[in-house]
């Protein structure tokens, strides 16, 4: 299954995006009070994150991502939070956006998964 990345809109501009999202599966943590919880991502753009957690956050909450993998940290704002009820099993859902300027902790993953997208896109990149 192809899955390419979901380009800004033209139209109006409120409903345009800051960058593109992709998406991208890459296990996080937040930390929460202190508390160190894992996450994992399933959409990302340059400013946000969506991920599923085991920790429902309040909307409007500061907490920190980090990414185990490299050591990068970034403050996020918690725009919103869901639970998804299926059955008996619960998904949480946080939408995180961005608060500190520089890179994020999925930074690197972003830009690997971008260059991957449009290399699969460019007929003269397949030899």
């Amino acid at each position: 299954m192809s899955v390419s990345a979901v380009p800004m809109t033209h139209g109006d501009p409120a409903e345009r995006r800051r960058s593109v999202r992709v998406p991208l599966e890459l296990a996080l943590q937040v930390v929460v009070n202190g508390e160190v919880h894992a996450v994992r991502t399933v959409l990302a753009n340059r400013h946000g994150v969506v991920a599923y957690s085991m920790k429902l956050c309040t909307r409007g909450s500061l907490i920190e991502v980090r990414n185990p993998t490299n050591g990068h940290s970034t403050r996020v704002r918690v725009a919103w939070s869901w639970v998804e009820q299926a059955d008996e099993a619960k998904t949480i859902r946080l939408a995180l956006e961005k608060v500190d300027p520089g890179p994020s902790a999925w930074e690197e993953a972003y830009e690997a998964r971008l260059l991957d997208d449009a290399r699969g896109s460019d007929p003269s990149s397949a030899h």
